[in-house]
Protein backbone atom coordinates (compact mmCIF):
# COMPACT_ATOMS: atom_id res chain seq x y z
CA UNK A 1 0.00 0.00 0.00
CA UNK A 2 0.82 3.62 -0.26
CA UNK A 3 1.28 6.10 2.61
CA UNK A 4 -0.03 9.46 1.43
CA UNK A 5 0.15 11.16 4.82
CA UNK A 6 2.40 14.19 5.08
CA UNK A 7 2.85 17.21 7.33
CA UNK A 8 2.86 19.45 4.25
CA UNK A 9 -0.25 20.35 2.29
CA UNK A 10 -0.05 19.87 -1.46
CA UNK A 11 -2.10 23.00 -1.95
CA UNK A 12 0.35 25.60 -3.30
CA UNK A 13 0.50 29.15 -2.00
CA UNK A 14 3.28 31.02 -3.73
CA UNK A 15 6.56 29.20 -3.18
CA UNK A 16 5.87 28.21 0.40
CA UNK A 17 4.57 24.69 -0.19
CA UNK A 18 5.88 21.56 -1.84
CA UNK A 19 3.78 19.18 -3.92
CA UNK A 20 4.10 15.64 -2.52
CA UNK A 21 3.34 12.90 -5.08
CA UNK A 22 1.20 9.94 -4.17
CA UNK A 23 3.04 6.77 -3.31
CA UNK A 24 5.71 8.48 -1.25
CA UNK A 25 6.08 9.01 2.49
CA UNK A 26 7.40 12.37 3.79
CA UNK A 27 7.50 14.31 7.04
CA UNK A 28 8.51 17.87 6.08
CA UNK A 29 8.10 20.91 8.35
CA UNK A 30 8.28 24.48 7.12
CA UNK A 31 10.58 26.93 8.88
CA UNK A 32 10.95 30.69 9.02
CA UNK A 33 7.39 31.36 7.91
CA UNK A 34 6.67 33.57 10.99
CA UNK A 35 9.16 36.10 12.42
CA UNK A 36 8.61 38.23 15.53
CA UNK A 37 9.58 41.85 14.83
CA UNK A 38 8.66 43.46 18.14
CA UNK A 39 9.11 43.11 21.05
CA UNK A 40 12.28 41.28 20.06
CA UNK A 41 14.52 41.94 23.07
CA UNK A 42 15.64 44.97 25.06
CA UNK A 43 12.23 46.67 24.97
CA UNK A 44 10.57 48.39 27.95
CA UNK A 45 6.79 48.05 28.18
CA UNK A 46 4.79 50.08 30.70
CA UNK A 47 1.97 48.29 32.52
CA UNK A 48 -1.48 49.44 31.38
CA UNK A 49 -0.34 50.93 28.07
CA UNK A 50 -1.07 49.65 24.57
CA UNK A 51 1.85 48.09 22.73
CA UNK A 52 1.85 47.02 19.07
CA UNK A 53 3.11 43.44 18.66
CA UNK A 54 4.42 43.04 15.10
CA UNK A 55 5.50 40.07 13.02
CA UNK A 56 6.16 38.94 9.46
CA UNK A 57 4.23 35.97 8.05
CA UNK A 58 4.59 34.08 4.76
CA UNK A 59 1.04 32.76 4.99
CA UNK A 60 -1.60 34.43 2.84
CA UNK A 61 -4.41 33.95 5.33
CA UNK A 62 -5.38 32.22 8.52
CA UNK A 63 -5.00 32.92 12.21
CA UNK A 64 -2.13 33.13 14.66
CA UNK A 65 -1.92 32.57 18.39
CA UNK A 66 -0.16 35.22 20.49
CA UNK A 67 1.39 34.30 23.84
CA UNK A 68 3.76 35.89 26.35
CA UNK A 69 6.10 34.53 29.02
CA UNK A 70 7.35 36.32 32.16
CA UNK A 71 9.84 33.56 32.94
CA UNK A 72 12.10 33.50 29.88
CA UNK A 73 9.98 30.82 28.18
CA UNK A 74 9.42 28.57 31.18
CA UNK A 75 5.69 29.30 31.12
CA UNK A 76 3.34 30.80 28.54
CA UNK A 77 0.18 32.87 28.88
CA UNK A 78 -2.33 33.33 26.07
CA UNK A 79 -2.84 36.82 24.68
CA UNK A 80 -5.28 36.22 21.82
CA UNK A 81 -5.99 34.30 18.62
CA UNK A 82 -6.21 36.84 15.79
CA UNK A 83 -6.13 37.16 12.04
CA UNK A 84 -2.65 36.86 10.59
CA UNK A 85 -2.38 40.57 9.72
CA UNK A 86 1.14 41.23 11.05
CA UNK A 87 0.23 43.36 14.05
CA UNK A 88 -1.84 43.33 17.23
CA UNK A 89 -2.51 46.09 19.76
CA UNK A 90 -1.69 44.50 23.17
CA UNK A 91 -2.77 45.93 26.52
CA UNK A 92 0.36 45.30 28.61
CA UNK A 93 -0.62 43.21 31.65
CA UNK A 94 -0.16 44.15 35.29
CA UNK A 95 2.92 42.03 35.94
CA UNK A 96 6.47 43.20 36.57
CA UNK A 97 9.29 41.15 35.03
CA UNK A 98 12.56 41.61 33.18
CA UNK A 99 12.42 38.11 31.65
CA UNK A 100 9.56 38.51 29.18
CA UNK A 101 9.15 36.94 25.71
CA UNK A 102 6.43 36.92 23.05
CA UNK A 103 5.61 33.85 20.92
CA UNK A 104 3.52 33.80 17.73
CA UNK A 105 2.24 30.48 16.34
CA UNK A 106 0.21 29.60 13.24
CA UNK A 107 -3.16 28.05 14.04
CA UNK A 108 -3.22 26.10 10.77
CA UNK A 109 0.40 24.97 11.10
CA UNK A 110 1.10 25.11 14.86
CA UNK A 111 4.68 23.91 14.39
CA UNK A 112 5.26 27.21 12.58
CA UNK A 113 6.09 29.77 15.33
CA UNK A 114 8.68 32.29 16.43
CA UNK A 115 9.75 33.75 19.76
CA UNK A 116 11.40 37.05 20.68
CA UNK A 117 15.16 36.80 20.14
CA UNK A 118 15.83 38.31 23.58
CA UNK A 119 13.95 39.18 26.75
CA UNK A 120 12.18 42.50 27.32
CA UNK A 121 10.97 44.24 30.48
CA UNK A 122 7.47 45.00 31.74
CA UNK A 123 7.62 47.71 34.40
CA UNK A 124 5.14 49.69 36.49
CA UNK A 125 6.51 53.22 36.05
CA UNK A 126 7.89 55.37 33.26
CA UNK A 127 10.72 56.14 35.69
CA UNK A 128 13.15 53.82 37.40
CA UNK A 129 15.25 55.51 40.10
CA UNK A 130 18.65 53.81 40.04
CA UNK A 131 20.44 55.71 42.83
CA UNK A 132 20.05 56.61 45.61
CA UNK A 133 17.57 53.76 45.99
CA UNK A 134 18.06 52.83 49.64
CA UNK A 135 20.85 52.07 52.19
CA UNK A 136 23.37 54.53 50.65
CA UNK A 137 25.37 56.83 52.96
CA UNK A 138 26.13 60.24 51.41
CA UNK A 139 28.49 62.81 52.91
CA UNK A 140 26.93 66.22 53.55
CA UNK A 141 28.83 68.80 51.50
CA UNK A 142 29.76 66.33 48.77
CA UNK A 143 28.58 66.09 45.14
CA UNK A 144 26.45 63.00 44.56
CA UNK A 145 25.26 61.75 41.16
CA UNK A 146 21.54 60.93 41.08
CA UNK A 147 20.77 58.36 38.36
CA UNK A 148 17.54 57.13 36.81
CA UNK A 149 16.20 55.50 33.65
CA UNK A 150 13.27 57.05 31.80
CA UNK A 151 10.95 55.98 29.01
CA UNK A 152 9.10 59.28 28.66
CA UNK A 153 9.24 61.57 25.63
CA UNK A 154 12.01 64.21 25.86
CA UNK A 155 11.33 66.83 28.52
CA UNK A 156 12.06 67.87 32.11
CA UNK A 157 11.66 66.12 35.44
CA UNK A 158 11.25 67.34 39.01
CA UNK A 159 13.53 65.96 41.74
CA UNK A 160 12.51 66.20 45.41
CA UNK A 161 13.84 64.78 48.67
CA UNK A 162 12.41 63.98 52.07
CA UNK A 163 14.54 63.86 55.22
CA UNK A 164 11.77 62.23 57.28
CA UNK A 165 10.77 59.09 55.35
CA UNK A 166 8.27 60.86 53.10
CA UNK A 167 6.31 62.92 55.63
CA UNK A 168 7.47 66.19 54.07
CA UNK A 169 9.01 66.78 50.63
CA UNK A 170 11.46 69.52 49.61
CA UNK A 171 11.86 70.45 45.91
CA UNK A 172 15.48 70.04 44.85
CA UNK A 173 15.50 70.96 41.15
CA UNK A 174 13.79 70.78 37.77
CA UNK A 175 16.22 69.37 35.24
CA UNK A 176 16.47 67.74 31.82
CA UNK A 177 15.35 64.11 31.71
CA UNK A 178 18.79 62.81 30.68
CA UNK A 179 19.27 60.17 33.35
CA UNK A 180 21.58 61.90 35.82
CA UNK A 181 21.94 65.00 38.04
CA UNK A 182 24.87 66.23 40.15
CA UNK A 183 23.42 66.89 43.63
CA UNK A 184 25.29 69.37 45.84
CA UNK A 185 24.34 67.76 49.15
CA UNK A 186 23.82 70.53 51.70
CA UNK A 187 20.60 69.27 53.26
CA UNK A 188 20.18 68.20 56.92
CA UNK A 189 21.87 65.17 58.41
CA UNK A 190 19.37 62.28 58.66
CA UNK A 191 19.12 58.53 58.07
CA UNK A 192 15.51 58.82 56.87
CA UNK A 193 16.07 60.21 53.36
CA UNK A 194 13.99 59.35 50.30
CA UNK A 195 14.39 60.76 46.78
CA UNK A 196 11.54 61.22 44.29
CA UNK A 197 11.67 61.86 40.54
CA UNK A 198 8.52 62.82 38.65
CA UNK A 199 7.44 64.02 35.24
CA UNK A 200 7.46 67.83 35.13
CA UNK A 201 4.66 67.79 32.55
CA UNK A 202 2.06 66.80 35.12
CA UNK A 203 1.41 63.19 34.09
CA UNK A 204 1.61 61.98 37.73
CA UNK A 205 4.40 59.58 36.72
CA UNK A 206 7.08 59.16 39.39
CA UNK A 207 9.40 56.81 41.23
CA UNK A 208 10.66 56.95 44.82
CA UNK A 209 13.65 55.33 46.51
CA UNK A 210 12.78 51.78 47.53
CA UNK A 211 14.21 52.34 51.02
CA UNK A 212 15.71 55.11 53.14
CA UNK A 213 19.29 56.30 52.73
CA UNK A 214 21.46 58.51 54.94
CA UNK A 215 23.10 61.92 54.69
CA UNK A 216 25.84 62.14 57.29
CA UNK A 217 28.21 64.86 58.52
CA UNK A 218 31.76 64.94 59.80
CA UNK A 219 32.74 64.20 63.39
CA UNK A 220 32.10 67.33 65.44
CA UNK A 221 35.04 66.46 67.70
CA UNK A 222 37.43 66.94 64.78
CA UNK A 223 37.92 70.61 65.62
CA UNK A 224 40.79 71.10 63.16
CA UNK A 225 38.56 70.25 60.19
CA UNK A 226 37.77 73.87 59.35
CA UNK A 227 36.41 73.24 55.84
CA UNK A 228 34.21 70.26 56.92
CA UNK A 229 35.66 67.70 54.50
CA UNK A 230 36.11 65.10 57.28
CA UNK A 231 39.89 65.40 57.29
CA UNK A 232 42.55 67.76 58.63
CA UNK A 233 44.92 68.69 55.82
CA UNK A 234 46.88 71.60 54.29
CA UNK A 235 43.68 73.43 53.37
CA UNK A 236 42.71 73.54 57.05
CA UNK A 237 46.21 74.76 57.99
CA UNK A 238 45.91 77.59 55.46
CA UNK A 239 42.56 78.57 56.96
CA UNK A 240 44.11 78.56 60.43
CA UNK A 241 46.80 80.93 59.17
CA UNK A 242 44.20 83.25 57.66
CA UNK A 243 42.27 83.35 60.92
CA UNK A 244 45.46 84.18 62.84
CA UNK A 245 46.29 87.03 60.47
CA UNK A 246 42.79 88.43 60.83
CA UNK A 247 43.43 89.06 64.51
CA UNK A 248 45.74 91.95 63.60
CA UNK A 249 43.36 93.36 60.94
CA UNK A 250 43.15 97.17 61.08
CA UNK A 251 40.75 97.87 58.21
CA UNK A 252 37.52 99.83 58.21
CA UNK A 253 35.93 97.72 60.96
CA UNK A 254 36.59 94.35 62.57
CA UNK A 255 34.99 92.92 65.70
CA UNK A 256 35.60 89.38 66.94
CA UNK A 257 32.71 89.80 69.38
CA UNK A 258 34.86 88.77 72.32
CA UNK A 259 33.04 91.51 74.25
CA UNK A 260 29.47 92.71 73.83
CA UNK A 261 29.34 95.72 71.44
CA UNK A 262 25.78 96.41 72.66
CA UNK A 263 24.14 96.25 69.25
CA UNK A 264 20.37 96.57 69.18
CA UNK A 265 18.55 93.21 69.54
CA UNK A 266 14.92 92.03 69.27
CA UNK A 267 13.11 88.75 69.80
CA UNK A 268 15.39 85.90 70.86
CA UNK A 269 18.63 87.54 69.71
CA UNK A 270 21.28 87.48 72.48
CA UNK A 271 25.02 87.95 73.02
CA UNK A 272 27.08 85.27 74.76
CA UNK A 273 28.38 81.74 74.42
CA UNK A 274 26.19 79.28 72.51
CA UNK A 275 25.57 75.98 74.29
CA UNK A 276 25.58 73.51 71.39
CA UNK A 277 21.86 72.80 71.87
CA UNK A 278 18.90 72.83 69.50
CA UNK A 279 18.03 70.61 66.54
CA UNK A 280 15.62 68.56 68.63
CA UNK A 281 13.99 67.40 65.38
CA UNK A 282 15.30 69.51 62.49
CA UNK A 283 18.62 70.81 61.24
CA UNK A 284 21.85 70.92 63.24
CA UNK A 285 22.49 72.27 66.75
CA UNK A 286 24.18 75.55 67.59
CA UNK A 287 27.98 75.63 68.01
CA UNK A 288 29.38 75.55 71.53
CA UNK A 289 31.69 78.53 70.97
CA UNK A 290 32.37 81.30 68.52
CA UNK A 291 34.22 81.08 65.21
CA UNK A 292 37.07 82.75 67.09
CA UNK A 293 36.83 83.12 70.84
CA UNK A 294 33.86 82.17 72.95
CA UNK A 295 30.98 84.55 72.22
CA UNK A 296 28.57 85.18 69.37
CA UNK A 297 25.37 86.98 68.58
CA UNK A 298 22.72 84.30 68.12
CA UNK A 299 19.02 83.48 68.21
CA UNK A 300 18.29 81.56 71.43
CA UNK A 301 21.76 80.54 72.50
CA UNK A 302 20.25 77.58 74.38
CA UNK A 303 18.33 75.88 71.55
CA UNK A 304 15.78 76.30 68.77
CA UNK A 305 13.83 79.46 67.95
CA UNK A 306 10.18 79.84 69.07
CA UNK A 307 7.51 79.04 66.49
CA UNK A 308 4.95 81.78 67.22
CA UNK A 309 4.22 83.69 64.01
CA UNK A 310 5.86 87.10 64.20
CA UNK A 311 8.78 89.34 63.36
CA UNK A 312 11.00 90.30 61.74
CA UNK A 313 13.24 90.25 64.80
CA UNK A 314 16.51 92.06 64.15
CA UNK A 315 20.12 92.35 65.30
CA UNK A 316 21.19 95.84 64.18
CA UNK A 317 24.82 97.01 64.05
CA UNK A 318 26.05 100.54 63.40
CA UNK A 319 26.29 103.24 62.41
CA UNK A 320 29.64 102.76 60.67
CA UNK A 321 31.41 105.72 59.08
CA UNK A 322 32.19 104.70 55.50
CA UNK A 323 32.50 108.22 54.11
CA UNK A 324 36.19 107.78 53.21
CA UNK A 325 35.95 104.30 51.71
CA UNK A 326 34.88 102.66 48.45
CA UNK A 327 34.45 99.06 47.21
CA UNK A 328 33.17 98.17 50.67
CA UNK A 329 32.58 94.54 51.55
CA UNK A 330 30.85 92.89 54.50
CA UNK A 331 32.35 89.66 55.80
CA UNK A 332 31.39 87.55 58.81
CA UNK A 333 31.26 84.00 60.15
CA UNK A 334 27.84 82.34 60.03
CA UNK A 335 26.35 79.21 61.60
CA UNK A 336 22.70 79.17 60.51
CA UNK A 337 19.93 76.57 60.65
CA UNK A 338 16.48 77.52 59.41
CA UNK A 339 13.32 76.19 57.80
CA UNK A 340 12.58 76.96 54.13
CA UNK A 341 11.53 80.54 53.24
CA UNK A 342 7.83 79.71 52.92
CA UNK A 343 7.85 79.19 56.69
CA UNK A 344 10.79 81.19 58.11
CA UNK A 345 12.51 84.14 56.39
CA UNK A 346 16.10 85.15 57.22
CA UNK A 347 17.51 88.39 55.83
CA UNK A 348 20.48 90.74 55.81
CA UNK A 349 19.65 94.40 55.11
CA UNK A 350 21.50 97.72 54.83
CA UNK A 351 20.53 101.30 55.59
CA UNK A 352 22.19 104.72 55.42
CA UNK A 353 19.77 106.28 57.91
CA UNK A 354 18.57 103.47 60.18
CA UNK A 355 15.01 103.75 58.88
CA UNK A 356 14.95 102.80 55.18
CA UNK A 357 16.39 99.39 54.42
CA UNK A 358 17.75 97.68 51.31
CA UNK A 359 17.70 93.90 51.04
CA UNK A 360 21.19 92.40 50.71
CA UNK A 361 20.41 88.68 51.15
CA UNK A 362 17.61 86.31 52.15
CA UNK A 363 17.41 82.54 52.30
CA UNK A 364 16.00 80.83 49.22
CA UNK A 365 15.87 77.34 50.75
CA UNK A 366 16.28 75.46 54.01
CA UNK A 367 19.75 76.00 55.53
CA UNK A 368 21.45 73.51 57.85
CA UNK A 369 24.99 74.62 58.67
CA UNK A 370 26.92 72.16 60.82
CA UNK A 371 30.11 74.23 60.91
CA UNK A 372 31.15 77.87 60.71
CA UNK A 373 30.75 79.35 57.21
CA UNK A 374 32.67 82.50 56.23
CA UNK A 375 30.47 84.59 53.94
CA UNK A 376 31.23 87.84 52.13
CA UNK A 377 28.97 90.36 50.38
CA UNK A 378 29.67 93.36 48.20
CA UNK A 379 27.83 96.30 49.81
CA UNK A 380 29.54 99.06 47.83
CA UNK A 381 26.35 100.22 46.10
CA UNK A 382 24.71 101.05 49.42
CA UNK A 383 27.72 101.86 51.63
CA UNK A 384 30.44 103.60 49.57
CA UNK A 385 31.03 107.14 50.80
CA UNK A 386 28.19 107.02 53.33
CA UNK A 387 28.80 108.66 56.72
CA UNK A 388 26.34 106.29 58.41
CA UNK A 389 25.86 102.66 57.45
CA UNK A 390 23.66 100.26 59.42
CA UNK A 391 23.59 96.48 59.02
CA UNK A 392 20.90 94.20 60.36
CA UNK A 393 20.35 90.44 60.46
CA UNK A 394 16.78 89.23 60.99
CA UNK A 395 14.49 86.21 61.21
CA UNK A 396 10.71 86.13 60.77
CA UNK A 397 8.26 83.28 61.50
CA UNK A 398 5.77 83.35 58.60
CA UNK A 399 3.63 80.26 59.12
CA UNK A 400 2.43 78.32 62.16
CA UNK A 401 3.48 75.12 60.37
CA UNK A 402 7.15 76.11 60.60
CA UNK A 403 9.61 73.61 62.07
CA UNK A 404 12.00 74.50 64.92
CA UNK A 405 15.65 75.04 63.99
CA UNK A 406 18.58 76.49 65.94
CA UNK A 407 18.65 79.78 63.98
CA UNK A 408 21.35 82.43 63.49
CA UNK A 409 24.86 82.50 65.04
CA UNK A 410 27.18 85.35 63.96
CA UNK A 411 30.83 86.06 64.76
CA UNK A 412 33.88 87.98 63.45
CA UNK A 413 32.09 90.83 61.66
CA UNK A 414 34.33 92.72 59.27
CA UNK A 415 33.95 95.73 56.96
CA UNK A 416 36.72 96.36 54.44
CA UNK A 417 37.17 98.94 51.73
CA UNK A 418 39.59 101.09 49.77
CA UNK A 419 40.48 104.46 51.37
Amino acid sequence: GYDNESQVSNTPTGNNFIDIAAGTSHSLALSGQITVLQPNGGNFLLIGTNYSIKWNSAFASGEVKLQYSTGNGQNWNDIAVVEDTGSYNWLVPDVVSGQCLVKISSITYPYENDTSDGTFEIFDSSFLLVQPNGTEAILKGSIYEIKWSSHLPPGDINISYSADNGNRWQHLTTTQDDGFYQWDVNSPVSNQYLLKIEDANGTDTNDVSDDCFAVYGCDRQMTGDLNADCSVDMVDLAMMGENWLKKSYTGLFYNQLDEDPNWNIQGQWAFGQPTGNGAIEWGNPDPNSGHTGTNVYGVNLNGDYDLAVGGPYCLTAGPFDCSSFSDIKLKFARWLNTDSPAYVANRIELSDDGSNWQLLWENSTEITDDSWQTVEYDISQAADGQPEVYIRWSYEILDNRAYPYSGWNIDDVELSGKP
